[in-house]
């Protein structure tokens, strides 16, 4: 009786350390497969291979992966992220040239629009929920476009080169004209300014050729370049720089942080290079409010 008594409650107790291994390993992800502890680390994205070699890219929403794509064909993918607020997701692939771009409304797991951009370069969400696109070729054929998620193109420029701020918000570039002054350009990205105006926020105008825009932050960008042959730089190291003009007209004269003599051409020792590098305070440029869409 004694034994029989024993053997029941060891069988009692294996039974409830089964139960509760069960239950942790059902509920608690950290013991559960590993692309699904890698979703629940931030991985809401992810691409899987069919026995027929055939990759898609899926999802992951309430505990599980859905099939994103549902390609029945080879593709090879590019890229493949999430927006910020988690609603839409774009997939960069193709299965023959030329490349396509797929935005998929992801609480509805239904593909939005299809477009084809026609070249290759780099995708991004901004905080608007749109898609910034920087592509080239090299110097003087750098561009950017903006699409929306319905496919629609609600911005386009080009120059050389190409910056983009850390959130994609604003953009700055640098044009290329072979005859003629150069200028440095900003714009403000943000979908409430671009109904109103897409011209820029402020343009330095007919400086040289630019060796760096380099973003500090969202809100402060500097900007480094090189006048070469100005006839006044020829006759005062130290003039007067070129005015910063703002959307709205206003003028302003941001602060030089270095200039200095570069370098001299031959034996013409009163042809000067200069490269100045400037900091910018974007808060000063905000989008005007009297501007009307184009």
């Amino acid at each position: 009786m004694k034994n029989r008594c024993q053997r029941s409650a060891l069988t009692y107790l294996l039974g409830v350390m089964a139960f509760l291994f069960h239950y942790v390993c059902c509920n608690d992800l950290s013991f559960a497969s590993p692309t699904v502890t890698s979703a629940s680390q931030g991985q809401k994205l992810k691409v899987r291979e069919n026995k027929d070699h055939v990759k898609n890219v899926f999802y992951f929403k309430k505990g599980k992966w859905h099939n994103l794509t549902g390609f029945d064909e080879p593709h090879q993918f590019f890229a493949y992220k999430v927006s910020p607020g988690n609603d839409y997701a774009f997939v960069w692939h193709t299965m023959k040239y030329p490349r396509v771009l797929s935005i998929y409304n992801l609480r509805t797991l239904e593909l939005i629009k299809e477009l084809e951009p026609g070249t290759d370069g780099h995708l991004q969400w901004n905080m608007d929920n749109n898609i910034l696109h920087t592509y080239g070729c090299g110097s003087g054929c750098m561009e950017a476009k903006l699409y929306s998620v319905k496919g629609e193109t609600l911005f386009s420029v080009g120059g050389s080169p190409v910056e983009v701020s850390p959130s994609g918000r604003f953009l700055a570039h640098f044009t290329t004209n072979w005859v003629g002054a150069q200028n440095f350009q900003l714009y403000d990205l943000s979908h409430k300014h671009l109904v109103r105006s897409k011209l820029p926020l402020l343009t330095i105008n007919s400086v040289g050729h630019v060796n760096l825009i380099r973003w500090g932050s969202e809100r402060t960008i500097a900007v480094k370049y090189t006048d070469a042959e100005d006839a006044e730089m020829k006759e005062n190291p130290k003039p007067e720089h070129n005015p910063v003009v703002s959307a709205t007209g206003d003028k302003d004269t941001p602060e030089v942080i270095t200039r200095e003599i570069l370098s001299t051409e031959g034996s013409d020792k009163n042809t000067k290079y200069f490269e100045k590098e400037i900091i910018i305070d974007i808060r000063k440029y905000t989008s005007p409010k009297t501007l009307k869409p184009e």
